[in-house]
C-alpha cells in the first residue's frame, strides 16, 4: 500500500480528500521504517532502533500535519486547474456550436437581452425610489421625515409632513431623542431681474440641514448657524452642482460672486457635491438660508412666528441609542404642548394628534404617490417577462438538446460522465445568458433614460450604465436565467437509455419531453394573458381619465401669474396690475376669453372661515373644504364650467360695496341643503359678524386637488366684491388655437401691464393636470410594451413547440397520409393541438388575472379589474396569434411525402 501511495506522490497522480490523511500517515511510517532498518543493520535492537528513529525524525504529528497541508494544497491546485481547463474547453465547444447556428443564437440572445434589459431598467427605478438612500446622506437609517397625524372622528387618517416654523422650533428645542433637526422648503425662485429674469429650483433650508445629512461641500463651505438666525439672516447661497456645471461651466472662481434671487443679492459661498438632491430626489439649483429666503419669497416678516402657515418639511436624525418609538412619544408630547397654545386647540385636540417618523425616502413613507406604486408593479411585470423569456429559451434549448440526442448517447457510450455532459450543456446556456446580459445592459442604456423620463421626470437620476448595483443585478439575472433555462433541458437530454437513443430516429423521445415543452408553453401563454389584461386595464383607465368631465375644459386654457418677489408694491397695487393685465390680455388676437381667479385647480387652494345658518359645524367630506374661489364674471365661460341652475355673476356685482352674492357647486348644495332649493340661501364668508352672501347659482362639480371624483364642497364669490380680501390673483386665458403659440405675446402684455413684477409665469392648464394623469399613462405604456413583448415571446414559443412536434411526428404523418388522410385533415390535427395548448394557457392566465386584478383595482380609473371587454380582446388576440403560429407547422406537415417519410424511418 505504501508503495502505491509513494508512486502516486512521485508521479503526482491525483488523489482525493479521503486519501490525503492515509497517504501522509503511510509516508511518515515509510521514512521511520527505513531508518529503523538502517539502525538494525548497524547492530541496534529493534526496540532501540525504533526509538532512535523516532527521536531523529522529530515531531511526528507536526510533520504529518504539514504533509497533509501540502497534499491538500496540491490537490486543490490540480482540481482548480482541471476545472478551468474543462471550463475553457466547454466554452470553446459552446462557441463553436453557437457559431454554427447564428439564427438560433441571435433569437436566444435577443430574447434574453430584452427581458434582462427590461428588468435592469425597472430595478434601477425601484432601487432609486425604494432601496438606495439619497446621495451623500450618511447613516440614512438614522434620518427620518417627521409627519404630523390627526384622526378626525369618522374620517380617514390625515397626515402631512408640512409644519409651521414655530411648530418645528418647538420640536427642535424639546425632543431629546433627536440629535439634530432641520427644516427645508423647495420651490421655484426668480433668478435675475427684468427681461433676463427666469425661474430656477431653489431650496430654503436651516443651517442644520447639511450637517444633519452628513454631506460635505464639493467647493467652498455651507452656511453656519450665525448666518441663519431668524428673523433676519445673512444673504449667502450654496449652488447645486448641476447648476454650477450647467450655468457656470464649473468655474472654481465662483466663490464670492453675487447671485440675485427673488430680488435679494446673495453671495456664493459653496457648491454641493455631484448628485446631491437633499431629501426629495429632485434637482435643486440653489440652497438659501431660510431666514433670508422666506422673507423674500414665501412669507411676511413674521414668518418665524406665524403659527397658521404650514409650509416647511421637517427632518430629524435620531440620537445614538434612541429608537423610533421613544422619538415618536417625545415628539408627540412636544406637539401636544404646542397645540395647547393655539387658539383653535379645542378643535384639534379631539382628533388624536401625534407625530410619527417615516423613512427618509418619500416613496417608502405614508404619502407615496401612484407613480411609485405603479413602478413597483412594473418591476414585478418585468420579472414576469423574464420568466416568460426563460420558458421560451428553455423550449428552444430543449429542442436543440433533443436534436443532439444521438451525439450525447455516443459520448455516454464512450465513457463520458453525465455530470461532465450536464456541465457542457449548462455552459452553452450560461454563455447565451451572458451574451443576453450584455445585450440587456445595452438595451437598458438606450431605453432606460427614455423610460425614466416618462415614468418619473422630476427625479434626478445619477445612476450610470456601469453602476455596480445595476451591474450586479443584471449579472445575477443573467446567471439565474442561464441556470433556469439550461438545467432542465440538460437533465432531460441525458435521461434516455443509451441503447434506445442510439437506435432511435428523430421521432423518439416525445412523451415526457413533449409534456415538458407543452408545460413551458402553457406558462408562457398564461403569463402573457396576465400582462395583456393589465395593459388593457391601464389603457382603458388612461382613456377614461382623459375623457372624463373634470368640471372644466382644460385643453386650450393658459394659466398666468405675476411674481412679486423682490418688488416693493402694496397689495392694492398688485390687484390693480392684474386688472390692467386682464384688460390687455382680452384684446389679444387669438384669445377667446380671459378671467381672474384666486385659486388654480391642482395647484393652490384656500379654505377661509365660513358659516352657514343652521349648521354648527360644516361637513368636510374627505377632510377638505369648503374651498373658496374668488372669480371674475367671465370665469365660468373661460373655464367651460356649466351653470346648472340660477345665474352667474354680473359686472355690476363684481364691485365692492354692493350686495354680496355667491355660487355653490353641486356637492355643497346637496350636503348643506339636501332636498331644498339652494338659491337664496345664505353663506357668511369670514367671522359670524360678516354680512350674508346670497346664493344665486349652482355650478357643476369641478376637480380641485385630485383628478379622481371626490365630493369636495366649493363656492364662488366675485373677486372684487369685498368678502375676500386677499391680493392673490391668477389669470385664466382660453385661446382659439394652440395655447403655446400665445405664450410669448402674453408674457409681453403682462410685463407691460405690471413692470414692477419680477417675472410672469405662464403655462398650459394641462401641464398642471399632467402629474395626476401620469400614473395611468406610464402604466398603459409600460404594461402594453411588456405585454406585446410577452405576446411575441409566447408566439415564438408556440411556433417552436408545434414545429418540433411536427418534426417528431413526421413518420406518424406519413402513415396517416398513406392510409388516406388528406392535407386538410393533417392541418386540422396540428392546428387543433396548437389551439388546445393556447386555450389551456389562456384559461389559466385568465384565472390568474382575475385574482391579481383585485390587487391593482386601486390603481385603475373607472375600470373594473375583470372588465369583460379587456378579457374578450385579450382572449381573441391570443387565439389569433396561436392560430397563426400553429398554421405554419401545420401547412408544413400537410406537405409531407408519405413514401419519403416511411423510407426515412
Amino acid at each position: 500500500m505504501g508503495r502505491i501511495s509513494g508512486l502516486r506522490r512521485i508521479f503526482r497522480l491525483e488523489g482525493s480528500d479521503a486519501t490525503v490523511q492515509r497517504d501522509a500517515e503511510q509516508e511518515v511510517r515509510f521514512h521511520i521504517e527505513m531508518r529503523v532498518q538502517e539502525l538494525v543493520a548497524k547492530g541496534l535492537t529493534l526496540e532501540q532502533a525504533r526509538a532512535e528513529a523516532v527521536r531523529r525524525f522529530g515531531d511526528v504529528e507536526r510533520t504529518r500535519a504539514r504533509i497533509e497541508q501540502l497534499d491538500r494544497e496540491r490537490l486543490g491546485q490540480e482540481r482548480r486547474a482541471a476545472w478551468w481547463s474543462a471550463a475553457a474547453q466547454d466554452v470553446r465547444y459552446a462557441v463553436r456550436g453557437l457559431r454554427r447556428q447564428p439564427g438560433f443564437t441571435a433569437v436566444v440572445v435577443l430574447t434574453l437581452g430584452l427581458a434582462i434589459g427590461a428588468n435592469a431598467t425597472m430595478f434601477g427605478i425601484v432601487d432609486r425610489l425604494l432601496l438606495r438612500a439619497p446621495p451623500h446622506v450618511v447613516d440614512a437609517d438614522r434620518v427620518a421625515r417627521v409627519f404630523f397625524v390627526q384622526q378626525p372622528e369618522g374620517l380617514p387618517v390625515r397626515q402631512t409632513d408640512r409644519a409651521s416654523f414655530p411648530q418645528f422650533a418647538t420640536l427642535r428645542d424639546t425632543v431629546r431623542a433627536f440629535e439634530r433637526m432641520a427644516a427645508v422648503f423647495t420651490t421655484d425662485v426668480i433668478l435675475g431681474e427684468g427681461a433676463d429674469a427666469r425661474t430656477i429650483r431653489g431650496a430654503m433650508a436651516t443651517a442644520g440641514f447639511f450637517p444633519l445629512l452628513g454631506v460635505q461641500p464639493a467647493l467652498g463651505r455651507f452656511y453656519h448657524e450665525d448666518e441663519d438666525r431668524p428673523p433676519v439672516g445673512t444673504p449667502v447661497a450654496v449652488l447645486g452642482h448641476g447648476f454650477w456645471q450647467r450655468e457656470l461651466g464649473g468655474d472654481i472662481t465662483v466663490l464670492g460672486r453675487e447671485l440675485r434671487v427673488d430680488g435679494v443679492a446673495y453671495t456664493v459661498i459653496g457648491v454641493t457635491p455631484e448628485g446631491f438632491t437633499g431629501i426629495d430626489l429632485e434637482q435643486v439649483d440653489a440652497w438659501l438660508p431660510i431666514s433670508v429666503a422666506a422673507r423674500a419669497g414665501v412669507a411676511d416678516d413674521d414668518w418665524h412666528s406665524d403659527r397658521s402657515m404650514a409650509w416647511i418639511q421637517v427632518v430629524a436624525r435620531l440620537r445614538s441609542g434612541a429608537d423610533v418609538r421613544q422619538a415618536n412619544a417625545e415628539a408627540t408630547a412636544a406637539y401636544l404642548s404646542y397645540i395647547r397654545g393655539l387658539r383653535w386647540a379645542d378643535a384639534v385636540l379631539p382628533q388624536e394628534p401625534r407625530v410619527e417618523l417615516a423613512p427618509l425616502l418619500r416613496e417608502r413613507g405614508p404619502d407615496r404617490g401612484d407613480g411609485s406604486r405603479i413602478a413597483t408593479w412594473l418591476a414585478g411585470v418585468a420579472a414576469i417577462v423574464l420568466v416568460i423569456a426563460c420558458a421560451n429559451v428553455g423550449n428552444l434549448l430543449l429542442a436543440r438538446a433533443m436534436r443532439r440526442r444521438r451525439e450525447i448517447a455516443v459520448r455516454l457510450a464512450l465513457g463520458a460522465g453525465r455530470g461532465r455532459l450536464i456541465a457542457q450543456l449548462l455552459t452553452e446556456s450560461l454563455l447565451l445568458a451572458a451574451l443576453g446580459g450584455v445585450a440587456g445592459l445595452l438595451i437598458a442604456r438606450w431605453v432606460g433614460a427614455i423610460v425614466r423620463s416618462v415614468l418619473l421626470p422630476d427625479i434626478v437620476w445619477t445612476e450610470r450604465m456601469l453602476d455596480p448595483r445595476i451591474l450586479g443585478f443584471s449579472a445575477a439575472a443573467a446567471l439565474l436565467t442561464g441556470l433556469l433555462a439550461g438545467l432542465v433541458p440538460a437533465l432531460q437530454a441525458l435521461r434516455p437509455d443509451i441503447t434506445v437513443a442510439l437506435k432511435a430516429g428523430a421521432r423518439e423521445g416525445g412523451g415526457r419531453r413533449s409534456r415538458l415543452r407543452t408545460t413551458l408553453m402553457l406558462s408562457q401563454a398564461a403569463l402573457s394573458v396576465v400582462l395583456l389584461v393589465g395593459a388593457g386595464l391601464f389603457v382603458l383607465s388612461l382613456h377614461n381619465v382623459r375623457t372624463d368631465d373634470l368640471g372644466f375644459a382644460a385643453d386650450r386654457v393658459l394659466v398666468a401669474g405675476l411674481d412679486w418677489r423682490g418688488a416693493d408694491v402694496t397689495p392694492a397695487e398688485r390687484i390693480e396690475a392684474y386688472r390692467r393685465a386682464h384688460e390687455r390680455v382680452r384684446e389679444l388676437p387669438g384669445v377667446r376669453s380671459a378671467s381672474i381667479g384666486s385659486m388654480t385647480p391642482f395647484y393652490t387652494m384656500m379654505s377661509p372661515e365660513l358659516h352657514v345658518p343652521g349648521w354648527d359645524s360644516l361637513p368636510r367630506p374627505g377632510g377638505w373644504g369648503p374651498l373658496l374661489h374668488a372669480v371674475s364674471p367671465e370665469h365660468f365661460a373661460t373655464m367651460g364650467t356649466r351653470i346648472l341652475s340660477g345665474r352667474g355673476f354680473t359686472d355690476a356685482e363684481n364691485r365692492a360695496g354692493v350686495a354680496r352674492v355667491a355660487m355653490v357647486n353641486q356637492a355643497m348644495a346637496a350636503l348643506l341643503w339636501p332636498g331644498e332649493n339652494p338659491l337664496g340661501k345664505c353663506l357668511i364668508v369670514g367671522d359670524e359678524t360678516s354680512p350674508c352672501s346670497e346664493v344665486i347659482g349652482v355650478v357643476q362639480d369641478a376637480r380641485a386637488t385630485d383628478i379622481r371624483p371626490t365630493p369636495v364642497m366649493q363656492y364662488y364669490v366675485p373677486v372684487e366684491q369685498g368678502q375676500w380680501r386677499g391680493s392673490l390673483r391668477t389669470l385664466f386665458i382660453r385661446t382659439d388655437g394652440e395655447p403655446d403659440l400665445l405664450i410669448g405675446a402674453l408674457r409681453s402684455e403682462l410685463q407691460a401691464a405690471a413692470p414692477a413684477a419680477s417675472y410672469a409665469h405662464i403655462r398650459p392648464m394641462l401641464e398642471l393636470i399632467d402629474p395626476q394623469i401620469r400614473p395611468w399613462r406610464l402604466g398603459a405604456t409600460m404594461f402594453t410594451a411588456f405585454g406585446l413583448l410577452a405576446l411575441a415571446l409566447a408566439a415564438v414559443g408556440l411556433y417552436s413547440v408545434m414545429a418540433y412536434s411536427v418534426a417528431q411526428r413526421t413518420h406518424e404523418m406519413g402513415v396517416r397520409m398513406a392510409l388516406g388522410a388528406g392535407g386538410g385533415d393533417v392541418v386540422r390535427l396540428v392546428l387543433g393541438e396548437g389551439l388546445r395548448i393556447a386555450g389551456l394557457g389562456i384559461a389559466l392566465g385568465a384565472l390568474i388575472a382575475i385574482v391579481a386584478g383585485r390587487r391593482v383595482a386601486g390603481l385603475l380609473y373607472d375600470v373594473a379589474p375583470n372588465d369583460p371587454r379587456v378579457f374578450g380582446v385579450v382572449v381573441a388576440t391570443l387565439l389569433v396569434i396561436a392560430a397563426v403560429a400553429s398554421m405554419i407547422p401545420a401547412l408544413r406537415a400537410s406537405r409531407v411525402d408519405p413514401i419519403t417519410a416511411l423510407r426515412a424511418e
